[in-house]
């Protein structure tokens, strides 16, 4: 059966050391005893905002909900959004809607919901035309797309062109999801046509133009920013390829989302990133799951731009069968390896069109001799742009899986970079480091 990267995270987790929820069944004064397990069956009986106030205290209890507080405040606001869209479809609903699940989605995802907004709703301060440009949104690995769901409420539709869910495990456009499919139904299904009255009422209220606007027919073209289905296998090279071609331009700059990318699709994320200088303007990629030891028996060498590292530093034997870690170390010992593949993806991306600039993030294009030599040459163009390496302790209990890498071209947004030095890690050089160019490229 073919598996998401998301939905094989949730299976890959830390366990009981993952923060999956932040709800604890054992507490009686818990809201909960209130309302039973508050998933999409149980939900229904509440009111809107009775609803939001519930997922309001769900999501408070998380520490980052003081470091976050924008975020925190506005996602409960935008669930309710989502409940009141799938109302007159409680089956949709009560299949989109686990209340575990979608929290665990938020808590890990806030750093980069973080990040985007402050991105999209800043650049027209921080472009050096006076058109404000719309961004194209790519979420890897989307799974179900909950991080896509927030941001398409959470941002300013004025400001995206589109958010498109990429993920192997979507069916074609023009095909029906089958058992093994994620089912988009919440993105392309029809709506019943026992549409409520009130419901549509709001509707044309919305878009001022009261009694002839019907309906929407299907969920597609009831997000605030449209939401677009991909099915992409990262690990086919000549899909990867085809990736620029059909979602990055110049005229909609694409914005890089990889949540819990497993393994060597991490390798994937910054190559696209690192590929598309001229159109994509921004990378936050959060690892997941170490790569498996076949890389290793391969004698592979892994290389993004010039940085180049051996597997056998960050691959790991061990498997997940029948939800049980087995054939390798407890995964609690793997605390060391994992930073250590995070440190060497930091050192992979390439921020800048100075390739000389390995790992240390930032720094203008240095000039020829020539030019440093005429005091009359015209000055060298600022291509610099930022990258950082933050640990943000999105998992408690002994979670570590709690890296982001984040990187953006020229021009950069301050609003952003000024929020994440908070969580800078120091140390980024990884041990065993190889630059040599002879290396070859992993396949």
């Amino acid at each position: 059966m073919t598996v998401s990267s998301k939905d094989y995270h949730d299976k890959t987790a830390e366990g009981n050391n993952d923060m999956s929820s932040v709800h604890d069944s054992n507490n009686k004064d818990s809201p909960t005893t209130q309302h039973n397990q508050t998933n999409g069956h149980s939900s229904t009986a509440m009111s809107d905002d009775e609803f939001c106030a519930f997922m309001e205290g769900q999501l408070q209890q998380h520490p980052l909900s003081k470091d976050y507080p924008d975020i925190f405040a506005k996602a409960p606001q935008c669930m309710t959004q989502w409940r009141r869209r799938f109302q007159d479809n409680p089956p949709l609903w009560r299949r989109l809607f686990d209340r575990d699940r979608v929290t665990k989605e938020f808590i890990e995802a806030v750093p980069v919901l973080d990040a985007v907004v402050r991105l999209i709703e800043s650049q027209s301060t921080t472009s050096d035309t006076t058109t404000e440009k719309k961004y194209t949104i790519v979420d890897l690995c989307s799974g179900k797309g909950y991080l896509s769901m927030l941001l398409s409420e959470l941002l300013t539709p004025s400001k995206v062109s589109r958010i498109v869910l990429m993920d192997k495990a979507f069916p074609m456009r023009n095909q029906q999801p089958q058992s093994h499919h994620i089912n988009w139904e919440h993105i392309y299904g029809d709506r019943p046509t026992n549409v409520d009255k009130q419901q549509q009422q709001e509707e044309e209220e919305e878009t001022n133009i009261t009694g002839t606007t019907p309906p929407s027919s299907t969920y597609y073209e009831t997000w605030p920013i449209s939401l677009d289905t991909s099915k992409q296998d990262l690990k086919a090279s000549r899909q990867l390829d085809n990736i620029p071609h059909h979602y990055f331009s110049t005229e909609h700059p694409a914005i890089i989302l990889a949540i819990h990318l497993c393994g060597t699709l991490s390798l994937r994320a910054v190559q696209l990133f690192n590929d598309n200088p001229d159109t994509v303007h921004f990378l936050a990629l959060k690892p997941c799951c170490l790569p498996g030891m076949v890389h290793v028996k391969r004698h592979e060498i892994f290389r993004l731009g010039h940085h180049s590292f051996d597997s056998n530093e960050v691959c790991i034997h061990g498997k997940w069968k029948q939800n049980k870690w087995v054939g390798g170390p407890p995964r609690s010992h793997l605390q060391d390896k994992f930073q250590v593949w995070s440190n060497h993806l930091y050192c992979g991306i390439v921020e800048t069109d100075d390739y000389n600039d390995d790992c240390g993030g930032g720094g203008n294009a240095k000039p020829t001799k020539e030019e440093d030599d005429d005091e009359n040459a015209p000055a060298a163009p600022d291509r610099s742009g930022r990258k950082i390496h933050c640990r943000i302790m999105v998992q408690q209990g002994g979670g570590f899986q709690n890296d982001f890498l984040f990187a953006q071209r020229h021009p950069t947004t301050d609003a952003i970079w000024e929020h994440l030095k908070r969580y800078q890690v120091q140390n980024t050089e990884p041990t065993g480091t190889n630059n040599i160019e002879s290396l070859s490229k992993a396949s």
